[in-house]
């Protein structure tokens, strides 16, 4: 069998995923002609044609679920069947930076997550479960997830059995187990932090937690070195924004991928407000879009057929009590995993509502990074934008170039 490709047969229909190259193939054959096509794809001569041939013999040094992503989302929109799935293992973190979603108390709660109960064996029936309804990729999040219990056991059983995995973590600490861990054994595709500034002082300053900076850097740089591949987001705020180019320009030089995130929101409407106000607006979001014209994207509303986008159809999330939301973006609780089967759950009129929302109750409206969940947890309305984002519209507009989707 090939050693980098993984399949989820839906339907009586078997999706292929290359995860080194992100290619996908979908074939009308079930399980058992799927693994000896698999298995025998070499030994076939003409019996398979060239694409089907170069697909599966081409192939990289280590998973990347940066080109897996997008393809994934395409393929899980089209079929109808979830692809992605964002697992919150826990809120707690080591850190407390300013513009967290997470309430200040969850973050040094001691209280074990849905998770981290969890026996070997509910975490193997659990991944059976996302596995027969088509997940290839889990993205493991918190808070920090490294310090879950089940953390380690959760990534050897899932890259077992095929899943591709991306992890999110502050790289504060990293268990012994990751440090000692071959990255050719864990099928892990990404590995996401978050750097504020290239100025450790102003990164800390947002952490506020000292030498946080340091210990982030030194972290990224042993990962890179042990062969995992290894992201920077940078959210965008009035904080940091006169040392964008100088945190860009870091990242270029160690060869590392960094991109900017907006907008700040606030704690998915709990107690805690006023995050909005760390957002960079005005003369900053002017001069931000002259300098990156792709990063404002105008949605496209003249396909108003079309799903306004993935949530609830191609992905999901979990959140660490058992919550289902419809992306971890999107504070809706749709149902919980502890009281429900997830099937069921994906299933329900709530959820299928949420996949099936068209462009077309937004023809007309010029709006920009739209985000059901972001305007959720700002307004309560999915179609709502928060004013900060309205009032930024203009300076969005003024950008040139850019493309719409």
């Amino acid at each position: 069998m090939s050693p980098t490709v993984v399949y989820r047969v839906i339907d009586g229909r078997s999706h292929v995923l290359n995860y080194t190259t992100g290619g996908i193939m979908s074939f009308e054959v079930g399980e058992e002609d799927i693994r000896s096509l698999i298995k025998s794809w070499s030994d076939r001569g003409t019996d398979i044609d060239d694409e089907v041939r170069k697909f599966f013999s081409e192939s990289g040094e280590m998973p990347n679920s940066r080109l897996c992503r997008e393809n994934l989302i395409e393929l899980g929109m089209h079929f109808s069947f979830p692809t992605v799935a964002n697992l919150e293992l826990n809120k707690r973190c080591s850190l407390r930076c300013v513009h967290c979603y997470i309430e200040s108390d969850d973050l040094k709660s001691p209280t074990p997550s849905f998770f981290e109960d969890m026996t070997e064996t509910q975490i193997e029936n659990f991944l059976y479960s996302l596995r027969r309804m088509g997940v290839f990729l889990l993205v493991l999040t918190g808070g920090e997830p490294f310090p879950n219990r089940n953390m380690e056991r959760l990534i050897r059983k899932a890259s077992a059995m095929g899943f591709i995995l991306e992890i999110f973590s502050n790289l504060q600490l990293i268990p012994e187990w990751f440090l000692r861990s071959n990255p050719s054994t864990f099928k892990v595709g990404r590995i996401q932090t978050s750097v504020y500034s290239a100025n450790p002082t102003i990164h800390d300053e947002i952490t506020t937690v000292g030498g946080s900076f340091e210990r982030t850097i030194r972290n990224i740089r042993f990962l890179k070195r042990k062969g995992y591949y290894v992201e920077v987001a940078t959210p965008l705020m009035r904080a940091n924004f006169e040392t964008r180019n100088e945190t860009a320009a870091l990242f270029r030089s160690l060869g590392i991928r960094q991109d900017f995130s907006w907008p700040i929101v606030n704690e998915y409407r709990s107690s805690v407000h006023g995050k909005a106000s760390l957002n960079i607006f005005g003369d900053q979001a002017e001069r931000f879009a002259a300098e990156r014209p792709d990063f404002f994207i105008q949605l496209d509303t003249k396909h108003c057929n079309e799903p306004v986008c993935a949530a609830g159809r191609a992905l999901f999330g979990i959140m660490c009590n058992g919550d289902v939301w419809p992306c971890s973006q999107y504070p809706l609780v749709v149902g919980n995993v502890q009281e429900d089967d997830i099937r069921d759950i994906l299933e329900s009129p709530v959820m299928l509502e949420i996949a099936g929302r068209a462009r077309k109750i937004l023809k007309g409206r010029r709006v920009f990074n739209f985000c059901m969940g972001t305007n959720y947890a700002e307004t309560g309305d999915p179609f709502q934008q928060p004013g900060f984002m309205v009032e930024s519209t203009p300076a969005f507009g003024k950008k040139k170039g850019g493309e719409k989707r």
